[in-house]
């Protein structure tokens, strides 16, 4: 299950900068995320995966979306989308995407 979410046909996933990685799916509407799904690593930018459930935070996050948008009458002629991005658990990386994601440099 941990990498299921990299088989969804409808997500893609971007490497931004070379250490940047985001997961986006297109909408008329885009919810931003900030997540640690990778740990912080002396000799990496990004280190392995956290063990303690933020891949499965990242997957209620896609399965909240994919059932709002199955949902016709919940927002009719609107889909949700996202843009969620990978902090590696760094505070300082974290407050650079959110501003830039605030500012729409991304």
């Amino acid at each position: 299950m941990i990498n299921s979410y990299k088989k969804r046909k409808n997500v893609t996933f971007r490497h931004v900068q070379p250490q940047r990685k985001a997961v986006e799916i297109d909408g008329d509407i885009i919810l931003g995320g900030l997540i640690s799904i990778h740990e912080k690593h002396e000799n990496l930018f990004c280190g392995p995966l956290m063990p303690n459930g933020s891949v499965q935070a990242l997957e209620a996050i896609l399965f909240t979306l994919d059932k709002v948008n199955a949902e016709k009458d919940f927002l009719p002629g609107i889909k949700l989308g996202a843009y969620i991005m990978d902090d590696c658990n760094r505070d300082s990386y974290s407050l650079e995407q959110a501003v830039n994601f605030i500012q729409g440099k991304l």
